[in-house]
C-alpha cells in the first residue's frame, strides 16, 4: 500500500459486526470483517516521505477483463458505526436492498467516489468476496427496465484484500493522469 489508514474515532463492537451480519444473514468476508474492526471508516493519507502534493487524490486502477484497463476515483469507506449520525452500513443497505428493481441484496455498498459510483463487496455465490461496481451495462439494465444481475455490475477485484492493495494515489494534469505513487 502507499498510503496510511487511520482508524475511525468509532470502531465497531463484535456485536455490532454480528448484528450486521444478521441482517445480511451471512458472515461478512474475513478479510472485510478485520478490516471493520481495525478501521471502520478510516481516513487516508500518503506514507510518510512519499512524494504525494496537496493536488493528489487516492483512485484505483483495476483490469477486469483482458484488454480492458480502467482506473476508478476511490475516496471513502462507509463507517459501521458512526458518532455524528446513524447512517452507515446497515442503514444504506436496508434503504439499497427496498428497491429491488435497482439493487442486488447480495451486494454490500461499502464506499463511493462522492460522485454517484458505490463500490460494492458480493457477499454470497461462487463470487462471494469479490469487489464489484455498477458501470456501463447496469446503467444500460436500468434504462431498458430490467433487473439487475450480479453480470450487470463491473467485477473490480477477487477479494476486498485486493482492492485495498490496488489504490494508488494520483492526480490529473494537463498532460493527462500522473501516478504519483506507482504499485509495489
Amino acid at each position: 500500500m502507499q498510503f496510511t489508514l487511520h482508524p475511525s474515532d468509532h470502531l465497531p463492537s463484535e456485536n455490532r459486526i454480528l448484528e450486521l451480519e444478521t441482517l445480511l444473514n451471512c458472515r461478512l468476508p474475513a478479510s472485510y470483517r478485520q478490516f471493520l474492526k481495525s478501521y471502520n471508516a478510516p481516513s487516508i493519507s500518503p506514507l510518510s516521505g512519499s512524494k504525494v502534493d496537496g493536488d493528489a487524490s487516492i483512485a484505483i486502477f483495476a483490469k477486469p477483463s483482458d484488454g480492458y484497463e480502467a482506473e476508478w476515483w476511490f475516496v471513502r469507506f462507509t463507517p459501521l458505526c458512526s458518532a455524528v449520525n446513524d447512517w452507515g452500513l446497515q442503514e444504506q443497505y436496508e434503504y439499497m436492498t427496498e428497491d429491488r428493481e435497482t439493487h442486488l441484496p447480495d451486494l454490500l455498498a461499502f464506499g463511493d467516489n462522492c460522485g454517484g459510483v458505490k463500490f460494492h463487496l458480493c457477499l454470497r455465490g461462487k463470487e462471494a468476496g469479490g469487489v464489484y461496481m455498477a458501470g456501463d451495462r447496469y446503467t444500460r439494465c436500468l434504462s431498458e427496465g430490467r433487473i439487475p444481475m450480479l453480470s450487470d455490475y463491473v467485477r473490480i477485484c477477487e477479494d476486498f484484500n485486493t482492492f485495498l492493495e490496488s489504490l494508488r494515489w494520483v492526480r490529473y494534469d494537463r498532460a493527462g493522469l500522473a501516478i504519483v505513487e506507482p504499485p509495489l
